[in-house]
């Protein structure tokens, strides 16, 4: 992105001028995008900046598109010489539930300079410990038989844990499970 600043120069008894200057904003990469996160749980992510672009020291400022799922650091500064710094972001719930599991959240983190955004990353927040069931086909006819996959998501503690899961039907004369 390229931004044009004119600078002015005035003073009483000369004639004032002008200089247009073009001012390119530094290449940014998010990783990663997407950055995952569960309610309440904070998650790390990086920003940099291309080697070239790394003379000068740059703050950013960080903008959330929901604050309703999820909040992140207000700022991150790369030093001059620096292209990385980290950032967080926190998941608080899960808004409109748009995220890319059922009933999970999603936003933008945006990184902005001077109020133009250099660049932005998704932001899922997934609910705590969630059960999820799948069907090829959710109709069928009486005395048929179809497979439901059950599928969970939990902490990365409780992931790899056996797991007892109990089906139930709201008419068990129409439907057995």
């Amino acid at each position: 992105q390229r931004t044009s600043v004119v600078v002015r120069a005035t003073a009483d008894g000369y004639t004032a001028d002008s200089a247009t200057i073009d001012v390119s904003a530094p290449t940014l990469t998010v990783t990663p995008d997407p950055l995952t996160s569960r309610l309440g749980e904070t998650v790390s992510g990086i920003v940099s900046r291309d080697p070239a672009d790394a003379g000068a020291a740059l703050t950013l400022t960080l903008n959330e598109s929901d604050t309703t799922v999820f909040t992140s650091s207000a700022s991150v500064t790369l030093a001059a010489g620096e292209t990385e710094a980290q950032f967080t972001v926190t998941g608080v719930g899960i808004g409109q539930g748009l995220g890319p599991i059922p009933g999970s959240g999603w936003g933008l983190v945006s990184f902005e300079l001077g109020g133009v955004s250099l660049a932005t990353a998704n932001v899922y927040v997934l609910p705590n410990d969630a059960l999820s069931l799948t069907m090829t086909d959710p109709t069928m006819t009486a005395g048929d038989t179809a497979t439901i996959m059950v599928s969970r998501s939990a902490a990365a503690s409780t992931i790899n844990t056996d797991l007892a899961v109990t089906l139930t039907s709201s008419h068990p004369s129409i439907l057995t499970v």
